[in-house]
């Protein structure tokens, strides 16, 4: 017996139908033979059905106790539905638009989700995915898609999709990514990042966004049953195993010394990340261990010199105007400005956007949806190739390792977890594990007062404020050994080409060179290596490492 697709989805999932209805919907079929239920009468072609479906007639025949009453099929039929479905008799819960359902649920999760592990932006972007999948992927008209038709089929659908994909939220994306109107090849032959398929630990997260979405649903009497159930966490049991897996190898890991040299090579670096972004974003990571999203969508308003200590600082905050994000409520901070960023050329960089009369810290960077529902996007992508080009092809190595590098070395140097945990944006709860094993002792503060009775922002030690102690912390403690005067020689580079020009009355901004423009990168060059060459022989001592 099959049925077909209206009365499938209402079978797997819930029902806010009628079994009646659903009946006028339902076809029996064996073969090319096929019956619908309310042409039951005709015992002639009912007959020929069940000589071909010996099975169906032995379920019939034993049901309905005889084949002969069309009402007892229908009967047996309609009770069938209901038990397939697990749902309760119509009126029971109160249909409401896919759409407007997930609407409401992002809207109950901020505010009271923002210390939590995912933000609401994390979750509506889970949801605006299968949104986009129902729509493309299955052609189903959204607009009257209803949050009770989403079934344990179609969610298992959509993960697996989810894992080879991940979050594709507009119709541009879907284009490049899933109908391949990109090669999909990095540069060493490789399928590119976004078609390897997602990590396990990020497939999880998602699916606890669906998850948590379909028991809100319940809850708000939308839905009769969740879908997510333990069916369905049967389906996905070597997914949970992989990302179980993952957790307990901590995932990304820091780049070692030698690392930071090979990436920080001046000339390697400039040659491969002549625009700002490129070049500015993986050296701020390095010495705050900030975000990669939090660091490509700072403003030159978020850049500034605090009145009260006279440090300079980067404002990392979360504003819905201009569609900045951050993790949860930890993230928003104010984290000084590291003076090895200051000598190797930030803060002239800053000024000269300014000048420009630019509003952004990388104004050159293309606005649009993908952007905004992905800001670090491409950055991410492009710092993978720089990886690929230097021999670094650890999976574990990416720019997020920046972050791990900063803490770990934050941490491992003495900086007092609670200073690590305002500098970086984390629970305390977290960096006190993360402390525990790089020491290999037990820390004697309580996380629980330090994470609720300390309030670290208001603490001064000795007279000190707490940005310029925090500031010690940044300039001694995330210091590494870098050509520091060759990334100054270089960062002049960057900001000589980094311009604005009018266009049809309007500013347009650019940043770096193209990378088939061989001569000009050549004639860069080699005003580096001058720059660079004076530079040495006009400062005394060596300035190459660090401190």
């Amino acid at each position: 017996m099959s049925v077909n697709l209206a009365l499938e989805r209402i079978c797997e999932m819930s029902s806010n139908i009628d079994p009646r209805d659903l009946l006028q919907q339902m076809t029996l079929q064996a073969g090319d033979l096929k019956i619908d239920i309310k042409d039951l009468n005709d015992l002639t072609l009912f007959n020929e059905l069940l000589k071909a479906q010996p099975q169906l007639k032995d379920m019939l025949e034993k049901a309905a106790g005889s084949l002969s009453d069309p009402q007892a099929i229908v009967r047996t039929l309609s009770q069938s539905v209901v038990k397939a479905a697990g749902q309760p008799a119509f009126g029971s819960i109160k249909p409401q638009r896919l759409t407007a359902a997930v609407d409401e649920y992002i809207e109950s999760r901020d505010g009271v989700g923002r210390n939590s592990e995912s933000t609401g932006a994390e979750k509506k972007r889970s949801l605006d995915s299968l949104t986009m999948f129902l729509k493309r992927s299955l052609e189903v008209d959204i607009s009257k898609t209803h949050a009770h038709e989403l079934t344990r089929a179609t969610l298992l659908r959509f993960v697996n999709f989810y894992a080879k994909y991940g979050a594709v939220t507009s119709d541009a994306v879907w284009d490049k990514t899933v109908e391949g109107k990109d090669t999909g090849k990095g540069k060493d032959g490789r399928p590119a990042k976004s078609h390897r398929g997602v990590a396990a630990r990020t497939l999880l997260k998602a699916i606890g966004h669906l998850e948590d979405f379909c028991t809100y649903c319940v809850t708000s009497e939308v839905m009769a049953s969740n879908p997510i159930d333990e069916d369905f966490r049967k389906a996905l049991k070597g997914i949970k195993d992989e990302a179980a897996t993952a957790r307990k190898h901590n995932g990304y890991r820091p780049f070692s010394p030698d690392q930071l040299k090979l990436i920080f090579d001046p000339e390697k670096y400039l040659a491969a990340n002549s625009a700002a972004d490129y070049f500015w974003c993986a050296l701020i990571a390095l010495f705050t261990a900030a975000r990669l999203g939090e660091i490509v969508t700072l403003t030159l308003a978020d850049i500034y010199v605090d009145p009260a200590s006279g440090v300079l600082v980067f404002r990392i905050r979360e504003d819905e105007e201009s569609g900045r994000r951050v993790k949860n409520k930890n993230s928003e901070r104010i984290v000084p400005v590291s003076r090895r960023l200051i000598e190797i050329g930030f803060w002239e960089y800053v000024e000269h956007a300014h000048t420009l009369g630019a509003l952004t810290l990388f104004p050159h960077l293309k606005q649009g949806a993908t952007r905004a529902s992905d800001p670090s996007k491409n950055q991410s992508r492009r710092f993978a190739d720089y990886l690929t080009d230097l021999g670094i092809t650890d999976e574990d190595l990416v720019f997020h390792s920046f972050r791990h590098t900063a803490i770990t070395t934050m941490l491992g140097r003495g900086v007092p977890p609670m200073d690590s945990e305002l500098i970086a944006g984390h629970a305390a709860q977290d960096l006190a594990m993360r402390a525990e094993s790089i020491s290999g002792a037990r820390r004697t503060w309580s996380t629980t007062q330090a994470s609720t009775y300390a309030h670290a922002t208001l603490f001064a030690e000795e007279g000190e404020p707490l940005l310029k102690r925090l500031q010690r912390h940044v300039d001694h403690a995330l210091d590494f050994n870098l050509d520091y005067l060759g990334l100054r020689s270089a960062a002049e580079i960057v900001r000589k080409n980094t311009t604005k020009q009018i266009r049809d009355g309007a500013a347009v901004f650019k940043s770096g060179w193209h990378t088939n423009a061989k001569d000009y990168a050549q004639q860069m060059l080699d005003e580096f290596r001058r720059s660079r060459a004076v530079a040495a022989a006009t400062t005394p001592g060596d300035s190459d490492t660090a401190v």
